[in-house]
């Protein structure tokens, strides 16, 4: 993956309250990190499996899996379970 990185400030409003993130991460984990947002129902955990980023994305699986574990590293997801070509469950730690 490329060094470029991108900057994303993102606003949620929680319990009336008007909240900001930044984030600063390869373009590349912005859209995995869309996709596993997009697959959550209750906005604090996703399931999805590799296989869906990966048809979402257009990514390969060594980059989805390098983009989860910046993801990661950036405290923006947590993988809670790590089974090989089963759902992924991930708590969303960026969205509140």
């Amino acid at each position: 993956m490329a060094e470029e990185l991108i900057r994303i400030q993102k606003v949620a409003i929680k319990d009336n309250l008007l909240r900001l993130f930044h984030i600063e991460a390869h373009p590349y984990s912005i859209y995995v990190y869309l996709v596993i947002c997009a697959y959550s129902k209750d906005n604090k955990t996703s399931q999805v499996s590799i296989r869906t980023i990966m048809n979402k994305t257009g990514l390969c699986r060594s980059t989805v899996f390098r983009c989860i574990e910046g993801l990661e590293g950036i405290k923006f997801i947590k993988r809670l379970q790590t089974k090989k070509g089963h759902i992924q469950i991930y708590l969303l730690l960026g969205v509140e």
